[in-house]
């Protein structure tokens, strides 16, 4: 069945090739819901209260590098200071909860994108936090990055600026980079709700891959912005050709999602020859694998598209269809 969208209706057709169609209007509700949580972030840090909606902002040394780092780091602080609080290290606790240390010396800033890049620690054990292990920025867990790490981070970053519509990565204001793999080795990316605004990736050397796993976690962390806007799918199941098993709407519309932003991604970079020899395979081999999977999804994505806001399943609805059609850059 086919997929319900008009992509000349509604949506913000940009020049970026990579999430092309996304909604003015839900772009404004997503801006209140992370706005809403830099200041809570905040409150809870400072003492423990949740401020009102209309609380000033004049005084938050975070929005003096942009709301999504501000909450992204914040939300490290406030684990940290769990975490410390926990262990009764009163030195620690301190530390973290101070204005002072409000973006920690150690963290790089991406100088094309503005985004908060720091490194795991790799004699480290991440946290346990939430649905998801977490190396915490304000703890031992994490640590500045190697030239090479940044310098990767960075070209990555770059990459996005290029191709990827920036709405997408409004969501996102913390990379750390994890361990570093081969380019053809299996690597591990992840977001974990208790982190709203974070990333976490391996990483190798060749900046598209980490490119590619940043936009598909911060697909993630856009969408669970986008269903805080608005509301969940119900519990209802659908065969999963990512995961090979019954899986819930909420997680089959955001493998659906990510993996179809991965694929435009790849179009894209391949069709403006900005990755060449073994990139250029690798990014080849990933989506022509991601297309058939999403070919295999996209017979039950009409049915799980209307569990969902009109809106939002609009726009899941237009990244399928145009990751079917090849996700040619737009000019």
């Amino acid at each position: 069945m086919p997929l319900p969208l008009s992509l000349a209706e509604g949506h913000n057709v940009l020049r970026y090739p990579v999430f092309s169609t996304a909604p003015r209007i839900l772009g404004r509700q997503l801006e209140e819901v992370r706005l809403k949580r830099l200041r809570t972030a905040r409150a809870v840090l400072e003492d423990g209260q949740c401020p009102s909606d209309n609380a000033s902002q004049g005084n938050w040394p975070e929005l003096e590098f942009g709301c999504r780092v501000g909450s992204a780091v914040l939300e490290h602080r406030i684990k940290s200071a769990v975490l410390y609080a926990d262990l009764k290290d009163t030195e620690k606790f301190d530390r973290v909860r101070s204005p002072a240390n409000a973006l920690p010396g150690y963290v790089v800033l991406g100088e094309m994108f503005p985004i908060a890049i720091a490194a795991a620690n790799p004699n480290y054990l991440a946290a346990n936090i939430g649905d998801s292990p977490a190396y915490l920025i304000g703890t031992e867990g994490v640590q500045e990055p190697t030239a090479r790490q940044a310098d990767c981070a960075r070209q990555a970053l770059h990459l996005l600026t290029n191709l990827v519509n920036p709405d997408l990565l409004q969501s996102m204001g913390t990379l750390v980079v994890v361990q570093e793999r081969q380019l053809w080795d299996v690597a591990n990316s992840w977001t974990t709700t208790s982190l709203k605004g974070t990333v976490y990736s391996d990483w190798s050397v060749e900046p598209a891959a980490l490119g590619m796993r940043i936009v598909h976690e911060a697909a993630h962390l856009w969408l669970n912005d986008a269903f805080r806007a608005t509301y969940f799918p119900g519990d209802i199941h659908f065969p999963s050709p990512w995961k090979g098993t019954l899986r819930p709407a909420y997680g089959f519309l955001h493998a659906l999602f990510a993996f179809s932003l991965i694929s435009q991604y790849c179009a894209a970079m391949l069709t403006s020859k900005l990755a060449r020899g073994t990139a250029e395979r690798f990014l080849q081999a990933t989506l022509s694998e991601e297309i058939g999977k999403i070919r295999n999804a996209q017979q039950y994505a009409h049915e799980a598209l209307s569990h969902i806001d009109s809106m939002v399943s609009a726009t899941i609805a237009g990244v399928v269809e145009v990751a079917l059609a090849g996700a040619h850059p737009i000019t």
